[in-house]
């Protein structure tokens, strides 16, 4: 599985170096990129992909796209994560999503959500039609849909340099994407680079994060598949779920 990290320098460099630390200190060892929105950024062991000067989130997400399909191209592996610099991982994450295929019938994964499940949804894979679809903080996709959203003459005519997330729905309007739940990744960026002054309220936390600590890993020894679509699980199956540190939970509205 190929991992790349979009980041954006405004922000500084500690959420992309905690991100990081993460990663290593998981063990995941598996390919992985950054592609910068401008200049390089010091990363050890990480190849590299910068703009040079700022073309904003959403040119630099389908640059991210465009190399998830350029390293896929050839491989057994079609599928490829991208996330924001802006996010933490629960354990294990990464080598739980390397092993959930994409379920049949759906364009991508998100393994974040604040806006469609309610917080204490049981474990599973829920398809939403993908025009409901908001906030990229970290996804699982088929190379087939990248491609699609490459080639798209509404990305080539979108006027905005953010609301890539919008972007996405619009151009699979009438497909499905797939919400998994519980969700792997919490949100901890509360600077939005597309959305200035917007706090890490509302959908911009994930509804049913279990928490840094939690281990990916339980989801396959309770029985079920990664990445299956699969009948609901007892709601006292549920580990606590945590909010982002120094966040507080509310209704307002608003993505990175």
């Amino acid at each position: 599985m190929v991992l790349i990290i979009t980041t954006a320098g405004g922000r500084g460099a500690a959420c992309l170096d905690r991100l990081m630390g993460q990663i290593r200190d998981g063990g995941w060892r598996g390919p992985r990129f950054l592609v910068c929105d401008g200049p390089p950024v010091q990363a050890s062991g990480w190849p590299i992909a910068a703009s040079g000067n700022r073309q904003g989130q959403r040119r630099t997400y389908w640059r991210a796209l465009a190399l998830g399909v350029e390293q896929t191209r050839g491989a057994r592996d079609e599928r490829f994560v991208i996330l924001e610099d802006d996010v933490e991982l629960c354990r294990n994450a990464l080598q739980y999503i390397e092993a959930a295929p994409i379920p049949k019938g759906l364009d991508f994964i998100t393994w974040f959500d604040g806006h469609i499940m309610q917080a204490g949804s049981s474990p599973g894979i829920y398809p939403v039609p993908a025009e409901r679809f908001i906030c990229l903080q970290k996804m699982t996709w088929r190379r087939t849909t990248a491609e699609i959203l490459l080639r798209s003459p509404e990305a080539a005519a979108w006027p905005d340099r953010h609301s890539g997330d919008t972007l996405i729905g619009k151009i699979l309007r009438g497909r499905r994407y797939g919400i998994h739940v519980p969700n792997l990744i919490q949100h901890v960026g509360a600077q939005s680079i597309c959305n200035p002054g917007q706090q890490l309220v509302g959908v911009r936390t994930a509804n049913n994060y279990p928490g840094q600590r939690f281990d990916a890993a339980l989801l396959t020894r309770r029985g079920a598949a990664p990445g299956s679509l699969r009948p609901p699980a007892p709601r006292a199956a549920w580990p606590r779920l945590v909010p982002p540190r120094g966040a507080a939970r509310g209704s307002s509205a608003g993505r990175r």
